[in-house]
């Protein structure tokens, strides 16, 4: 049977395999509070992913909003911290690489090919398909 922690309001806050001085309390493993209380675990869980998944996509919100405010000049590059500033530079430096140097691009693939998947087409040129020879 599992012990478990309770908050000030009595909801269960967390679930231990063994008696433990923050949980002294047992369950039965059918409870419906225990089961309920893992569901909010596994939905917590899902939006920690869409977040995630987000991350880049805002990230890159961000870099552009940056980028108008300064040629706009409602804010410098010297308004925020050195590393910030470097980082911010960093990137703006490899988004310029990418734009004007050589660089195999791998972002879309799929007018190679027809294919829709990208890995896909990667892992044919792997196997020696060709799909980028001269």
């Amino acid at each position: 049977m599992p012990y478990v922690a309770r908050d000030a309001k009595g909801k269960i806050k967390a679930v231990y395999a063994t008696k433990s001085p923050v949980a002294s309390e047992k369950i039965a493993a059918d409870e419906a509070e225990l089961h309920s209380f893992f569901s909010r675990i596994a939905s917590t869980q899902e939006y920690k992913k869409q977040l995630n998944n987000t991350d880049q996509l805002m990230l890159r919100v961000l870099e552009d909003l940056i980028e108008t405010l300064v040629a706009k000049k409602i804010v410098s590059y010297n308004d925020f911290n050195s590393q910030v500033q470097q980082k911010l530079m960093s990137r703006k430096d490899i988004r310029w690489k990418m734009q004007h140097e050589d660089v195999a691009r791998f972002d879309d693939l799929s007018y190679l090919t027809g294919e829709d998947d990208d890995d896909a087409v990667i892992e044919s040129v792997r196997r020696g398909h060709g799909y980028f020879d001269s």
